[in-house]
Parts: structure tokens; sequence; C-alpha cells
């Protein structure tokens, strides 16, 4: 073990995050057998080995060793194998970044620009508004199985603290949830509160919502992965707002895992209750704004989760935002094509703490 932590301690900063990264971006697996290999190792090596790492990693390791089971001796060679190899790795992969960095700068400062305003510029250039072509749809069709899961209309019954302040003041990213189902009306609160239609235009194709959007344009559809509420069959479903109405899409082979997988891993985002998916359309708001429509369609998913979050914490729910997922992954767990719709947010959502 000496000469490994020695190799460490040689490391750059940037080095020893790549380093630490190679069981990071594995999941929870990896982490957990790293945390019983270390939990074998003797008193001085183990804190060699975490003075060693960056200070954030050092930190979160030696807090969960605590918990940690000691690995079994196959495990702990396993581990050590892995860490001599990304050991002789490391210094080319961190080389190869570096030349394609200037690549990366240029994509930075691309995505400045995204956030500047550019409406001045809309005043030449001419929209499918302007054309007169027609509004997009509020929502897509109905899959053909016809497969539809009535909700109840939301109400106050599920909610269990109302105080605004309260929900503010208390408002977590919670990672760690019960093994309790949600009831169908907390999933229709639920669904409501993020995209629930207050009112609809004659032609169906304009809708007023529970939360703001550029030119009322609502450019998302809304994915859930459900594997525990009461009354639902385990399934991927999309939410029809219009209507309010669950469709059933099909049955995900393994889909706690499935979706775990296409979020580097992360098990909690897969092992919950239900898992919520916001996909853009982008034409939907492009109809209108044109060039401008990434900006806000960003905007409007803010607006959606940060309303999915004040929802979870009024009944006892939690999430976590997830921005971190593999797109072509989420792109193809839900058959969308990842150019004309795709992922955008991703929050999983389970019970919390005691049963009231």
């Amino acid at each position: 073990m000496e000469d490994l932590i020695k190799r460490i301690v040689k490391l750059s900063q940037l080095e020893k995050r790549d380093f630490i990264d190679t069981f990071f971006d594995q999941g929870d697996d990896a982490i957990s057998r790293l945390l019983g290999t270390l939990k074998r190792w003797d008193d001085e090596e183990r804190g060699a080995f975490i003075k060693a790492l960056p200070q954030d990693y050092g930190a979160w390791v030696a807090g969960q060793l605590e918990k940690a089971a000691p690995a079994d001796d196959r495990t702990k060679k396993s581990v050590e194998r892995t860490m001599a190899t990304a050991l002789r790795t490391v210094p080319a992969r961190i080389r190869k970044i570096e030349r394609g960095m200037t690549a990366v700068n240029k994509a930075v400062l691309a995505n400045r620009r995204l956030l500047r305003s550019g409406f001045a510029t809309l005043d030449n250039v001419i929209s499918d508004q302007q054309r007169g072509k027609p509004r997009p749809p509020v929502q897509k069709p109905h899959p053909k199985n016809g497969i539809v899961v009535d909700l109840p209309k939301p109400d106050k019954s599920v909610v269990r603290k109302g105080d605004l302040y309260d929900l503010i003041d208390q408002r977590r990213s919670r990672r760690k949830f019960t093994d309790r189902p949600l009831s169908l009306a907390e999933l229709s609160y639920l669904l409501w509160a993020t995209q629930g239609v207050r009112k609809l235009s004659d032609d169906r194709r304009m809708s007023m919502r529970t939360v703001p959007s550029a030119g009322s344009m609502h450019p998302f559809e809304t994915y859930v992965a459900v594997n525990s509420v009461d009354g639902v069959k385990p399934g991927l479903y999309r939410y029809q707002a219009a209507d309010h109405t669950l469709a059933f899409l099909r049955q995900v082979k393994g889909q706690q895992d499935a979706v775990a997988a296409a979020n580097f891993g992360q098990k909690f985002v897969g092992h919950c209750a239900a898992t919520f998916f916001w996909t853009a359309v982008p034409y939907k708001t492009e109809w209108r704004y044109v060039t401008e429509s990434a900006k806000l369609i960003l905007l409007d998913a803010g607006h959606v989760c940060q309303n999915f979050y004040l929802a979870c914490e009024s009944i006892g729910c939690g999430t976590c935002a997830i921005g971190a997922y593999d797109q072509d992954k989420v792109d193809r767990l839900l058959r969308v094509d990842g150019t004309d719709e795709l992922v955008v947010y991703i929050a999983p959502v389970g019970k919390v703490g005691q049963p009231a």
C-alpha cells in the first residue's frame, strides 16, 4: 500500500481528481468496494490515503468510512489492482484532455453567449408565428395502446405542510427515501404542481399552467418512471397535461437499475417511488422566439423543478434535481430522438421521514 500512496501523493490536484473519479464515476457499487477496501487497511495507510486526496473528496471518504463494511479478500485485491491501473493511466489521460481544452474553452464562451439576452436581434428574424404557421399543440397525442390512468383531481388533502416560508426554509436536496409508496393523489398533485393546466384555449394549442413559461409556450413533456405508486403498475408513463391523465408507454426491464445507469450510476435516481423526466420539444418555443429559445427553455425548466421541490416538501416527500445524466442513454430510455425532443431535467421522488 505504501507504494500506491506515494504515487497518489505525487499526482497533481487535477490528476488526483481524475484518479478518484475512476471509482466515483462507476456508481455506488464501485464506491462501496473502495470504502470496504480502505476499511481493511491499517489506520496509518488509510489516513495517508485520505490526506493525499483533494480535500472535498478526502472529507467525504472519511465521513463514509465509519458505516462501511470491510471488503472480502477478492474485492480488496480487485480494488487495489484498479488503483494501480488508474495510477498508470492518469497522466496520459490528463494530457489528452488538456490538448482538447481549446475546443472546450470555445464551448464555454458559446455557453456564456447563451446567457445573454439577444431579443434585440429578433427584429431581423421572421418566426413561424409571424409566417402564420399554426401554434404547436400543447401535448403529444396519446400512445396507440390507449392505456390511460385517470388521475384524481388535485386538491389540498395531500398537503401536510402549507406555510410557504417553512417550505422554502426546509427545502433540501434529498437523496435517501423510505420504501413507502406514493398515493395516486400525491402523484396527481406533483404532476399538477409542475405542469398542471389551469386554462386551455378552444383549439387546445395554448395553455395557462401552474408554472410560468415564455410566451405561455410550455415546451415540456413530463415522463414518469413509476416504481411504487398505489394503484399504478410499474412502468414508464407520460403525463397528458391537457387531460390530467397518465398515458402508459411501456414496461422497462429492470427499470430502477436502467434509470440509475442512465444517470451515471446514481442509484437513488432510479431506486425511488417515481422518477420524473422533463423533455423539451424545442420547436414549441422556437415557433415564436427562434434564436432566443434555448435560454428561455432552460429558464422555464428552472420554474418547473422549483415547483417540484416545494410540492414534494409540502407532502412529506423529497427530491434532488439531476442535471448530471447521460443524454444519449436517457433519451433512448424514453425513446425520444434527442433533437426534436430531448431530456433537459430529471428528479426522483420518494417519501422521507416518518408517516404523519
